[in-house]
């Protein structure tokens, strides 16, 4: 049985579109490069190039490239994804399907990945920027589900910085 075509949604190429080429090959149904220096923005690709575009209608899978511009949080537990829905200014959002949870896209001067706690001490996601790649909407999550766009606004701009584990959002929303 040949594998369903993949298809990057318009919306979510306009909205990464400011950045320049981001986008990346990944396996089929798997979330791991097949290029080579992949982490290295000289090979990532607009969403028409030809190499991706019969890679997706294929089957093939797509990443999108983090860092130099732009920042990925992933949230694996329900507290961090409580305080960036009611704290941060609303973004992009992709639903993970490994942990059914949201991805949400910023516009960010971040270095670095950082890794997310709950306050029991338990893995809670990590905000994945340069060297790392998070699989883009369209594409097959490993168990068969498929990453979709759960909030199609435009990425904020969001400066920060880590003290330990603890993320400080400049741009957060205000506290009613």
């Amino acid at each position: 049985m040949k594998p369903r075509p993949v298809k990057i949604p318009r919306i979510f190429v306009k909205r990464l579109q400011a950045l320049g080429p981001r986008f990346i090959r990944t396996a089929e149904c798997a979330k791991g490069s097949i290029d080579k220096g992949w982490q290295k923005s000289e090979n990532w690709m607009n969403a028409d190039d030809p190499r991706l575009q019969d890679w997706l209608r294929e089957g093939g899978n797509y990443g999108v490239a983090c860092g130099f511009g732009l920042a990925v949080l992933d949230t694996d537990h329900p507290e961090i994804q409580k305080i960036v829905s009611t704290k941060f200014t609303p973004s992009l959002i992709v639903e993970s399907l490994g942990h059914r949870s949201p991805h949400y896209y910023f516009i960010s001067n971040l270095t670095g990945k950082m890794y997310l706690r709950a306050s029991t001490g338990e893995h809670a996601g990590e905000i994945l920027w340069e060297g790392f790649q998070a699989l883009g909407p369209s594409s097959v999550h490993p168990n068969g589900g498929v990453y979709r766009i759960i909030n199609d606004a435009p990425s904020p701009n969001l400066q920060g910085t880590a003290k330990g584990a603890t993320w400080e959002p400049s741009s957060s929303r205000k506290r009613d």
